[in-house]
């Protein structure tokens, strides 16, 4: 890497732990020709269409959901996805997954979901109420990485939706476990259960509500 070109600059100046996009690399001068050639010759991996990394680079999981959302800015963490974000546990889950919701309909991408476990749901958003801090969806700093992610009342109603289908006694056990596990906002988690569309979680989270108060 001779002088000041684009492969040093790529080299000295790119993130590493992320994804890189055409926007990335065009900021160094790498062309997608170029970016073509440095896969090539070993320089980079392509990862997607439009999509590479360092070879030797071990992808970080925030800053990819990071990248992941710049492309889609509809897209946020959600349910115990979005909690383990904030730092709050969620021991009723088996296997951690990074589940995504949206109103868009898109695809994860396989260079994602083959490294970490992820799903996504095409929901929409619960009908705009009046709008205040600490509601819906907020920016979280965690792994290095700027992510949207449901707010923690937004969440544990998100994580009741996905567990619907359980029994009752399992929707009672989700709930207990939760109520351990999750410090809430009274306030703030009525106004999310009075925009929620489904009347069945709207009753599992009242008792959230009454422990919160």
């Amino acid at each position: 890497m001779r002088g000041d070109g684009p492969l040093k600059r790529m080299n000295t100046t790119l993130a590493r732990g992320a994804p890189l996009g055409v926007e990335e690399l065009a900021s160094v001068g790498v062309s997608p020709a170029l970016a073509n050639y440095y896969v090539k010759t070993d320089w980079l991996l392509r990862l997607g269409r439009g999509t590479f990394a360092f070879p030797a680079d071990e992808l970080v999981p925030y800053r990819c959901i990071a990248f992941l959302q710049a492309k889609w800015p509809q897209i946020h963490l959600a349910g115990g996805a979005a909690l383990r974000a904030r730092g709050l546990a969620t021991p009723w889950e088996q296997d951690e997954v990074f589940d995504f919701w949206g109103g868009d309909a898109i695809r994860l991408p396989g260079w994602f979901t083959d490294r970490f476990p992820a799903r996504y749901q095409q929901r929409g958003a619960p009908a705009a109420g009046t709008p205040g801090p600490g509601l819906g969806t907020s920016l979280v700093e965690v792994g290095g990485a700027l992510v949207m992610a449901s707010e923690p009342e937004r969440a544990v109603l998100e994580v009741l939706s996905q567990g619907a289908r359980v029994s009752p006694a399992g929707m009672r056990s989700l709930v207990q476990s939760i109520r351990a596990a999750v410090p809430l906002r009274s306030d703030v988690l009525g106004i999310e259960i009075a925009q929620w569309p489904r009347a069945g979680v709207r009753a599992a989270a009242a008792a959230l509500q009454l422990v919160a108060a």
